[in-house]
């Protein structure tokens, strides 16, 4: 028998939203909208010797659209010398603001919302000392959206789905943080 320490924890999210957009029209007509939100989400982690496994799901509801599930699973493997390696997929979405859908001029009231869905790869360092922490992070990423929004147009930009965008790239960063003593100020 092979006995294995681990634990994990456990998350419950929960939020409540509401919107409001007052537009004027030339004519002085009123216009009044509203959106509300909620959404409801769990994330589990669990921690193993050098493996750390994350999974979410979370539900979205609006007045104004149907969206599907989200989810993400992520696996992080902890490496020498303070650094970790990481993959991770999902299911995203994002809706239309109340700007892009109801903007006079140019709104569009019959955008869709995005949906995607991701993979990355990263890798992440991070050396920490008594006067600084300097922090290294590179990440390959595979997207695909669907419904993406984009504004174009003439002399009035007017937000559009796009049917599909496919991205794929790398993003890397440095950070560099040198604590300041509120007495050296």
């Amino acid at each position: 028998n092979i006995k294995i320490k681990h634990w994990g924890k456990k998350n419950f999210h929960y939020t409540l939203s509401s919107e409001n957009l007052m537009s004027f029209l030339i004519d002085r007509k009123e216009t009044s909208l509203r959106r509300h939100h909620i959404s409801l989400g769990l994330n589990h982690t669990r921690l193993l010797p050098n493996l750390e496994v994350e999974a979410m799901i979370r539900k979205e509801w609006t007045n104004l659209f149907e969206l599907p599930w989200m989810y993400q699973a992520k696996l992080t493997y902890k490496l020498p010398l303070q650094s970790q390696m990481f993959i991770s997929y999902g299911q995203n979405s994002r809706t239309p603001t109340l700007n892009e859908l109801y903007f006079i001029p140019g709104g569009n009231p019959n955008l869709k919302p995005e949906i995607s869905k991701a993979l990355e790869l990263g890798i992440r360092t991070e050396q920490v000392q008594k006067k600084y922490q300097l922090t290294l992070s590179s990440i390959l990423y595979h997207k695909k959206v669907s419904d993406w929004i984009v504004w174009y147009g003439g002399a009035i930009l007017t937000p559009h789905n796009i049917q599909e965008v496919w991205s794929r790239g790398s993003e890397t960063e440095l950070q560099l943080n040198i604590p300041i003593k509120s007495e050296d100020i």
